[in-house]
């Protein structure tokens, strides 16, 4: 097979869809999808709630028992859950306290408290999954979002939740609740360094990592289950076996540290050649890192790396994270025996500002 820089192999779907015909249903709903057929070979029915949607496009990719959140009034189809997705995430709001300096979705002022519908469309899930809730920053919404929380666990044990915030707002009063849900909740917290000026400096607020440690306090009080995420960047690259050390002294307790490469994306892609680093060519300050980390029994994750860029020791730690509907593979992956297993790349990932060390596994 000749391989041409445009032969990349997209996995991208698409989770807003829009319809064009008015239909029965005034309020926002959740409902299970029905494909019934298509109009002029342009355009899918779909039979949903006694109600037919005409969408813009035609759709080869529903899954059964898919559940959609339609909004009418604005003919939007949000895509809530596919059974087959790895990244099945309800977007709280895109408000945020912090500027991370390489993040992949600015913070705006827009919301999206659906809980009574997210409440009804999570009543459909028959069988065990996990939702990720984004932002962001959730918690700026805090007492609502462990309500929902709870709510959702006494009508559906089959849904757990993996949390993503920076740990802002957490308090003491938060603790009895979050004590009741620590089997349903999974947080993800970011720590970008071991000293408040590395940490601040990326998140752009100061006073923000004392108030983290301080406030993963709480977690700890009530028996949360915790995973500490932290993105790799030219600005703590140095910092990563100081900070292994502070996760190994101090958060023995944790599930796992998630080290993750950069998305080159919103923030990120401002100065991104003096945020990314290049680890097919340098892991070295990684793997110490992870090796401090594992004598201590903390157990460390690689997000976002391609397998060609680690060292064939630390690959088994490497995460198929990449989101199904964000992901592409190189045309150098053609020839990669290990592709399956593979992350990938961001469908926006760039091969001139990226890695430069690609070699595909040929065995």
């Amino acid at each position: 097979m000749k391989l041409t820089p445009s032969s990349l192999v997209l996995i991208l779907i698409n989770l807003n869809l829009r319809f064009r015909n008015k239909i029965k249903a005034t309020e926002p709903f959740a409902g299970v999808p029905e494909l019934v057929g298509q109009k002029s070979n342009r355009n899918s029915l779909i039979k949903i709630n006694e109600n037919q949607l005409e969408l813009d496009a035609v759709l080869h990719d529903l899954e059964q028992n898919e559940i959609w959140l339609i909004f009418p009034e604005e003919k939007l189809i949000t895509r809530f859950y596919r059974p087959d997705s790895n990244s099945n995430t309800i977007l709280l709001t895109e408000r945020c306290d912090q500027q991370c300096i390489m993040c992949s979705q600015p913070p705006k002022s827009k919301d999206y408290l659906y809980f009574d519908l997210y409440r009804d469309a999570l009543k459909l899930v028959s069988t065990p999954n996990v939702f990720g809730i984004s932002g962001g920053e959730p918690t700026l919404y805090l007492e609502e979002l462990l309500e929902f929380v709870r709510d959702v666990s006494q009508f559906n044990s089959n849904i757990k939740f993996h949390i993503l915030s920076n740990a802002q707002h957490f308090t003491s009063d938060s603790v009895k609740l979050l004590k009741e849900l620590r089997e349903v909740i999974l947080w993800a917290v970011p720590i970008y360094g071991s000293t408040p000026e590395i940490h601040d400096y990326i998140v752009q607020k100061e006073g923000a990592f004392g108030t983290l440690i301080g406030n993963l306090n709480f977690l700890f009080d009530a028996g949360a289950r915790l995973e500490i995420r932290t993105v790799v960047l030219q600005q703590n690259l140095a910092n990563f076996i100081h900070l292994s050390k502070l996760i190994g002294q101090h958060f023995r307790w944790i599930e796992f540290w998630s080290i993750m490469q950069i998305e080159r994306f919103g923030f990120a892609r401002k100065n991104y050649e003096k945020k990314f680093v290049d680890t097919s060519i340098d892991f070295v300050p990684i793997s110490g890192a992870i090796s401090l980390c594992q004598a201590l029994n903390v157990p460390v994750y690689l997000y976002n790396f391609p397998l060609c860029t680690v060292p064939n020791d630390f690959k088994e730690l490497s995460i198929n994270s990449i989101s199904d509907w964000k992901k592409k593979y190189m045309p150098i992956c053609e020839l990669c025996t290990i592709r399956e297993n593979c992350t990938g790349f961001f469908e926006w990932y760039r091969e001139e500002d990226g890695f430069k060390n690609l070699r595909p596994t040929l065995i």
